[in-house]
């Protein structure tokens, strides 16, 4: 058996000696010493999140709470796809929320009081993603890229977010990571390029990964500030679902069998997470966010019984065209659009309960170009 050791000497403070023993056995441990730093770990999880996908590995990873080693089995892990009810993390969620101010001042306070009586890793995760995405604000100044200043300040940038959340996670002996790639959040317009620059976490729970956003989470930025508004939809989001939104830089991490491609992920329709809870399925021929046409276009969507669309167009200078409430007839939703000149136009749409049209979330946005 193979076995690479990395150990650190405390007393010189630099990294200690690298002792490797080959062996007939195919499998790699790591083993991390229970008395690293942060900052080290930071550049372990690194090291994990790039190589460790493209080798047969078992990792073994120091919980430094409870001093023993937690074993994660890497190769032949399925990706999870499950989305847990939410009604489950009721009181969850109202235990995090009411986290005293005494405890926030640490990583490991926070960690402790956070997970501490948890019945398992799920119930730990939650906890973790509820008190980050309620208390922690975006910072729009773009200073916080590190989990110490993000908690300190209760601001952060998506590695700030992130990293809090890894930091946590392992604390709690949660095996989770940072994943880095493209993000298509609720500034984007479809037709921009989409900038490598985000960041959000896979957290493994029951043996298989999940994926999380907390900066999507929390909240979005408009104008400038920081508006607060809670999204469920990005809290272990089933990958097929996440990848409309999310691009990772190493494919390994899309978690789906079919990987998509940096201009296959640009062409998907922008859904957003309205689309989804309310069960929306698009079965035209249109199935990008750009679309061309004529002076008409038609979309048309399947919908669950009480499920209204309503839409805004508008033109490139953001003037609203046309503005519509559109009911579900025989199962689906049908918009038909006209229009009068040629140009560009974005169509907006909004998902809700036809009874309730006040309560509507964001479910689509498309760019048109009619010709």
């Amino acid at each position: 058996m193979s076995i690479l050791y990395l150990s650190r000497i405390f007393q010189h403070r630099q990294w200690g000696s690298l002792r490797h023993t080959a062996g007939g056995e195919p499998d790699l441990f790591i083993v991390l010493d229970t008395m690293h730093q942060a900052c080290h770990y930071s550049i372990m999880r690194r090291f994990v999140q790039i190589f460790l996908p493209m080798l047969p590995v078992t990792l073994c990873i120091s919980c430094l709470m409870a001093e023993q080693y937690r074993i994660v089995r890497i190769p032949g892990e399925k990706p999870g796809n499950t989305r847990y009810d939410p009604a489950r993390f009721k009181q969850i969620d109202a235990f995090a929320l009411e986290t005293p101010s005494a405890v926030t001042t640490s990583l490991d306070a926070l960690a402790l009081h956070l997970t501490e009586g948890m019945q398992d890793d799920l119930d730990k995760t939650r906890a973790i993603w509820r008190w980050i995405t309620a208390r922690i604000a975006y910072d729009t100044e773009k200073k916080n890229y590190h989990a110490g200043p993000t908690l300190r300040d209760r601001r952060g940038t998506c590695q700030g977010y992130s990293e809090l959340f890894v930091e946590l996670a392992r604390r709690s002996c949660i095996k989770a990571l940072e994943i880095t790639g493209r993000g298509r959040g609720s500034g984007y317009l479809p037709g921009e390029r989409v900038a490598a620059n985000h960041a959000w976490n896979a957290v493994l729970i029951d043996g298989k990964w999940h994926l999380l956003d907390a900066t999507y989470g929390a909240g979005h930025v408009k104008d400038g500030r920081f508006i607060r508004d809670y999204r469920e939809h990005f809290f272990l989001t089933p990958p097929d679902q996440f990848i409309y939104t999310h691009l990772p830089d190493l494919r390994r991490w899309q978690l789906r069998k079919l990987k998509i491609s940096r201009k296959e992920f640009k062409g998907l329709p922008f859904y957003r997470p309205g689309y989804f809870d309310h069960g929306l399925r698009q079965t035209d021929e249109n199935s990008s966010s750009e679309i061309e046409c004529g002076k008409k276009l038609a979309l048309r969507y399947d919908a669950p019984r009480g499920v209204m669309i309503t839409i805004n167009l508008r033109n490139d200078a953001g003037k609203t065209l046309l503005k519509r409430r559109i009911r579900r007839v025989k199962g689906v939703i049908d918009i038909l659009l006209t229009f009068k000149d040629p140009g560009t136009y974005y169509l907006y749409g909004w998902a809700g309960p036809e009874g309730d049209p006040d309560n509507l979330a964001w479910a689509f946005t498309y760019l048109i170009v009619s010709k």
